[in-house]
């Protein structure tokens, strides 16, 4: 794109991949419309300027801001720990690999992990070897 290459607000909104309502917002802001043809340079200025006058909102407003969301952890599964040496069995490891992880670990035969905590740990001491 070139200097000379103008769009419309809009058309630049949309190769940004701005929402409709930040826009609206912006057009609103500084009293354009969608349709108004701009250059890059222009449109971007336009962001910019939108952009700290939204940070110097937020700081004078304070507390009128809400928190940011937080997004619900997902619940684990039910995992139950089992002994190491059943879990090894399952998982067909072989006695040099089973005896390095005990080493590694210093985990024992009957000591209760998940599989998950297995599997890092063969990833992380046997599969991970340079």
């Amino acid at each position: 794109m070139t200097a000379q290459d103008r769009y419309s607000a809009g058309d630049f909104a949309k190769r940004y991949k701005m929402r409709e309502t930040d826009l609206e917002r912006l057009c609103k802001r500084f009293g354009i419309d969608a349709e108004t043809v701009l250059s890059r340079d222009e449109f971007r200025k336009l962001l910019e300027a939108d952009k700290d006058e939204s940070s110097a909102q937020a700081t004078t407003e304070g507390t009128n801001t809400p928190p940011p969301k937080e997004e619900p952890v997902p619940e684990k599964k039910n995992e139950k720990k089992v002994a190491f040496s059943r879990l090894a069995a399952e998982h067909r490891l072989s006695r040099p690999r089973i005896a390095a992880l005990k080493v590694c670990t210093g985990w024992g035969d009957e000591t209760k992990i998940t599989e998950p905590e297995l599997k890092a740990a063969v990833l992380k001491h046997l599969k991970n070897k340079e």
